[in-house]
């Protein structure tokens, strides 16, 4: 019965993990075994890589203010545009109240051709501004 025994050879595997840039002091102490110049280089690689992280978050960061101060810029711009727009159109309608009050007045006391003359006109006008007005702001 013992010729039909065999021999199996086993093999064990031992997985290490850990977080962060360095090492284990343990893990530390086999790449030693290995190398003796290994822990040194992992350490200087490891100051290398935070050095850059550093300046990759510094440069982030510059970028970030410069992307609020534009975006900032652009809300000013949007508020103070609004507002000369709120602006415009109130004198619009104050000129065109008082070209219908005047062309009206005109169109009672008889003068209705001259009474055409000023709404024409005045529409005339106000159509050009905005015209203008649009036009200045596309550019």
């Amino acid at each position: 019965m013992a010729t039909n025994l065999q021999t199996k050879q086993t093999t064990t595997l031992q997985a290490f993990s850990y977080q962060g840039v360095i090492p284990p002091p343990e893990m530390m102490e086999r790449f030693k075994k290995l190398d003796p110049s290994l822990p040194e280089r992992i350490v200087k690689m490891a100051e290398k890589s935070m050095d850059r992280a550093d300046k990759e978050l510094d440069i982030l960061a510059q970028n970030m203010s410069r992307k609020q101060h534009e975006a900032e810029t652009v809300r000013i711009a949007i508020e103070k545009g609004s507002k000369y727009d709120f602006r415009a159109q109130i004198i619009i309608l104050v000129m065109v109240i008082i070209i219908l009050g005047v062309s009206i007045l005109l169109g009672l006391l008889g003068l209705s051709n001259i009474a055409y003359l000023v709404v024409a006109g005045g529409f005339a006008t106000i159509m050009t501004a905005a015209i203008k007005g649009v036009s200045n702001k596309t550019k």
